[in-house]
């Protein structure tokens, strides 16, 4: 079930291509929130393998590790006991916004039992350590940062929403589309762990 789902932007069929994701981003430490204690929570976000196909498709039909072309998707997981469990998933592809080459936030999706608002929520901020995950793979594969994201439903609007930070993170303009810029980067990293930091009780 989704939290987050944009599409990318138009492609525009006058601009060269915008190449492949590059560069070395396998597996990244980090931590989400438990949602009845407020405990920090050791997680980590890597490349999906095909071991990931049914626990992908649990989150949203959407999703499928055999997409083929430019589309990258990586999986949150923690682990107990030695065995992982999917708590969400992200999907990117290289792109264009306004001319400028940009990561496309084709999807963010978090497990149903971390979805805001249900009974019994285990984890939160899965969404924001993603899409905090989106940007360093924008600037670990040269796109500096900029990301963008078409969201269709209310539920993900509000997301992006309350990811603007007053200025200092997306930025939507009159289509719909939300947008980093490059200038804005670091302070919008920054608000993004505050946000989460704010909500632990550690």
């Amino acid at each position: 079930m989704p939290v987050v789902a944009g599409q990318s932007a138009p492609a525009d069929a006058a601009l060269p291509p915008v190449g492949p994701i590059v560069g070395k981003l396998v597996e990244r430490e980090t931590f989400i929130v438990d949602a009845l204690t407020r405990k920090r929570t050791p997680a980590i976000i890597r490349k999906a393998i095909p071991a990931d196909k049914e626990a992908l498709r649990e989150l949203s039909p959407g999703y499928n590790t055999d997409i083929p072309g430019e589309h990258r998707i990586y999986v949150l997981a923690t682990k107990t006991g030695g065995v992982e469990r999917v708590e969400g998933a992200l999907c990117v592809k290289p792109g264009r916004y306004h001319g400028a080459k940009s990561l496309s936030i084709e999807r963010i999706d978090s497990a149903s039992w971390n979805m805001h608002g249900t009974e019994g929520r285990e984890y939160s901020h899965v969404g924001s350590r993603l899409m905090e995950h989106a940007v360093i793979v924008s600037e670990k594969t040269g796109l500096e940062g900029r990301v963008h994201a078409e969201p269709q439903l209310p539920m993900s609007r509000l997301f992006y929403e309350n990811l603007r930070f007053r200025g200092r993170g997306l930025t939507p303009d009159k289509n719909g589309l939300y947008f980093l810029s490059k200038a804005v980067v670091p302070k919008f990293k920054e608000e993004l762990n505050h946000l989460v930091l704010e909500s632990s009780g550690d």
